[in-house]
C-alpha cells in the first residue's frame, strides 16, 4: 500500500506541476554609467599675459608663454596655475594633444619643421 500511495503522490506531483512552464526571469544587463562629459572653454587670447579662463568654478592663470623662436611669432607651449585640477586640449599644426599638468610644450621640441604653433587651446574639467 505505502508503495501505491508513493506512486499515486508522484503522480498527482506530475499532474499538478507537470504543466508548468518556468520562465526564464528576465535579468537586465547593467551597464556602468557613462562618464560624465568633461566640460571644456575654448581659449581665445592665445598668448595674452594676464589671462585668465574659468571652467566650472576653476580658475587657470596663464603665467608663461613659451615661443619657437625669438620673435614669439609661433607659441609652443604654455605654464599656468588654476585653483581646481583641469586638462588641456590643445591643437598645434593639424595634430591634438591632451595634458593634464599645468604646463605643456609641443613633444616634438623646440625647433624644426615638425614643431608647429598653438592652433586652438580648450581648458577642461
Amino acid at each position: 500500500m505505502e508503495c501505491n500511495l508513493s506512486v499515486t503522490m508522484r503522480a498527482l506531483f506530475v499532474s499538478l506541476f507537470g504543466s508548468l512552464v518556468v520562465s526564464g526571469t528576465s535579468v537586465e544587463k547593467l551597464e556602468a554609467p557613462p562618464a560624465a562629459a568633461a566640460h571644456c572653454v575654448k581659449v581665445h587670447s592665445i598668448g595674452a599675459l594676464p589671462l585668465t579662463v574659468e571652467v566650472d568654478g576653476v580658475k587657470v592663470q596663464f603665467t608663461e608663454w613659451m615661443a619657437k623662436d625669438a620673435d614669439a611669432q609661433e607659441l609652443i607651449g604654455f605654464r599656468a596655475t588654476a585653483t581646481g585640477s583641469v586638462s588641456f586640449v590643445v591643437r598645434a599644426g593639424g595634430e591634438t594633444f591632451e595634458s593634464a599638468g599645468l604646463q605643456w610644450m609641443n613633444p616634438h621640441g623646440v625647433v624644426g619643421r615638425n614643431v608647429h604653433a598653438i592652433d586652438g587651446l580648450e581648458v577642461c574639467r
